[in-house]
């Protein structure tokens, strides 16, 4: 994961954004939820992203064992909702408890830093599906980010109830915990249907349709069910071996 686009996503001017569809909305939304992270703690977030999503991909192929699943079988989001869903967190060394929103937008920020990239490096009118399909994972990393809460620290939470006059709740840290947990795997579960769906789709459009090769197949497919041509390829030759059909 390329540090360099996080530096583009939290740093690059507004205006040269334009565009970007949605993308001054998105920047400035990541922005103001890392208010108060450091660049440096940016940077060790999203290298504890990848090491959640690599360790998500080796509990995938313990699972299902299957050593040839890679990490292009699903988007980078999809194996960090994994992984918080698993309470597989991975926290940078001298950084407090980081809450599981904090990972999400450090992804979001990622993702539209490469988007971001690409749009200064070429200057052009065109916008490819690959980048379609990133700032769309951006916008959804940065959606899971709204839904889950900021959990408070214990200690904060029962100094603003004292402040206010109220009784402090009796949750403890393992409490939180399980509540974050529970949320995770709620998102997951909706990760996974959504998958589902792009998954069958994809599915009906190759079979339906005729391509020279299974990448040419993946390649126009992925951007019509906004996955990965990576992730579509690997359905594909799932379903064909499924189906006892072998070669492209």
């Amino acid at each position: 994961m390329n540090s360099q686009h996080l530096h583009l996503a939290l740093t690059t001017p507004l205006e040269e954004l334009l565009t970007i569809p949605q993308g001054v909305q998105l920047a400035h939304n990541v922005r103001e939820g890392l208010e108060g992270i450091t660049p440096e703690q940016a940077v060790a977030i999203l290298r504890a992203i990848n090491g959640m999503i690599e360790s998500a991909l080796q509990t995938e192929r313990d699972a299902s064992g299957d050593e040839l699943i890679t990490r292009d079988e699903n988007r980078d989001v999809e194996w960090l909702m994994q992984a918080l869903a698993d309470e597989n967190h991975l926290i940078p060394a001298g950084q407090p408890h980081i809450p599981n929103h904090i990972y999400f937008l450090v992804l979001a920020a990622f993702k539209l830093g490469g988007v971001v990239e690409q749009r200064l490096s070429y200057k052009t009118t065109h916008f490819p599906a690959s980048a379609v399909a990133t700032l769309l994972e951006a916008q959804e990393a940065w959606s899971y980010a709204e839904l889950l809460p900021s959990a408070q620290p214990v200690t904060a939470a029962i100094e603003t109830a004292w402040r206010r006059g109220l009784t402090p709740d009796s949750l403890g840290s393992d409490d939180i915990k399980k509540l974050q947990s529970k949320q995770a795997k709620r998102a997951a579960d909706s990760r996974h249907h959504s998958n589902r769906i792009a998954k069958q789709r994809a599915l009906e459009l190759y079979f339906a349709t005729n391509h020279s090769t299974i990448d040419a197949a993946a390649a126009s497919i992925a951007s019509q069910v906004f996955r990965a041509p990576g992730t579509v390829r690997n359905w594909i030759f799932a379903a064909r071996r499924a189906r006892g059909m072998n070669g492209e």
